[in-house]
């Protein structure tokens, strides 16, 4: 491990954000293919929304819960660190293991992330770079390959706005939908009238109060 160059706090963070931003793409394709054209009627758009989220809430994180541990025991990052050129190793140079990389990834990383994170910033005060991540699973983000910084700030823009393209498609479509727009609007209003108890023509009894009986005297 002599002659490698461990990565910086600012790279790693780097490689994170681009790594949450790919992560995002999927949904935002399928947002925009749900929007654009599952729309043409109300109840299958409502139907293909549900499946949507579905899909976001469950299935998504299980496929890259698995993915990851994977992607770092062959290749030795996520995708972030690959495009930032950083590979995740053990101490001793090779690659992780998927046992390995699990721990690292899902238990180590609970523990950095205690006490508002501060075994990320850990990564500041030791020589080789390491969070408590890397010390509890005996690993090193180095550089794989230099000069990776300027590709890295390309790959985060072009990312970026493709996200922000497929947003913008997704709200234009569904706001171009006059027809899709306005039975929405009339399903949430009848779903607001049906939760919300009816008053305005309640006819309220008058109370029968009937006086107190008079307590006993006592001479």
């Amino acid at each position: 491990m002599d002659n490698k160059v461990f990565a910086s706090f600012w790279l790693r963070a780097l490689a994170h954000v681009l790594n949450a931003l790919v992560l995002s793409i999927d949904a935002f394709v399928l947002m925009y293919l749900v929007v654009s054209f599952l729309s043409y009627d109300v109840f299958v758009f409502i139907n293909s929304l549900l499946w949507f989220l579905l899909f976001a809430i469950f299935v998504r994180p299980f496929i890259w819960f698995l993915l990851w541990p994977v992607l770092i025991s062959e290749y030795g990052g996520d995708v972030g660190k690959l495009i930032c050129g950083l590979k995740i190793v053990h101490e001793d140079g090779s690659n992780l293991t998927f046992k390995r990389a699990m721990f690292r990834e899902y238990i180590a990383k609970m523990a950095a992330g205690a006490l508002f994170g501060i075994g990320y910033y850990w990564i500041f005060k030791t020589e080789k770079k390491q969070g408590w991540h890397d010390m509890l699973s005996d690993t090193y983000v180095v550089k794989e390959k230099s000069g990776r910084l300027f590709v890295s700030l390309v790959a985060l823009v072009v990312v970026l706005v493709l996200n922000a393209g497929l947003a913008v498609l997704s709200v234009r479509s569904y706001l171009g939908n006059e027809s899709l727009k306005r039975d929405v609007t009339s399903i949430l209003e009848e779903i607001g009238k049906s939760s919300s108890p009816d008053t305005s023509n309640k006819v309220y009894e008058p109370l029968d109060l009937k006086p107190l009986p008079t307590p006993p005297t006592f001479y």
